[in-house]
């Protein structure tokens, strides 16, 4: 007889085993579907002068952040400490992550680094990249 079909209830507890790990194969999956790009979730657009960036970072602080721009890449750095519970508590569900993280962009053009401004507010972090002055469009003059 096949090793598989030792007794009935070994064949429940494997197919049990194997929907569990299905589930969790698909579970990832998903998470990595909602949020293929990375972490922060973050929107970008174009404004008048440049772009505006909003970065979803719910828990962590301004002096936890790090923001650099070299040419027309961005990359956002950071770290979220552990929330402290009291000692005798034991966790029912910790879903939240903490560590440190970096995502870098690609941005459609330059930025002039040193006019970046940045907030952070309600875990909401908001950038506003104004332009390269030397990378926006110019008219050309034809002579006749």
């Amino acid at each position: 007889m096949y090793p598989y079909f030792r007794s009935p209830s070994s064949i429940w507890q494997r197919m049990d085993r194997l929907q569990r790990e299905m589930n969790r194969v698909f579970d990832q999956a998903l998470e990595t579907r909602s949020n293929p790009s990375g972490y922060p979730a973050v929107n970008i657009y174009a404004a008048e002068n440049g772009l505006v960036l909003h970065a979803e970072l719910p828990g962590f602080q301004a002096e936890n952040l790090d923001i650099s721009i070299n040419g027309e890449t961005l990359t956002l750095s950071g770290e979220r400490f552990a929330e402290s519970i009291p000692e005798e508590a034991h966790y029912h569900r910790q879903e939240r992550g903490i560590g440190k993280f970096s995502r870098t962009i690609k941005l459609p053009y330059t930025i002039e680094a040193d006019q970046v401004q940045a907030e952070l507010k309600n875990g909401l972090l908001t950038l506003t990249l104004p332009r390269a002055k030397t990378d926006l469009p110019r008219k050309i003059a034809v002579n006749h």
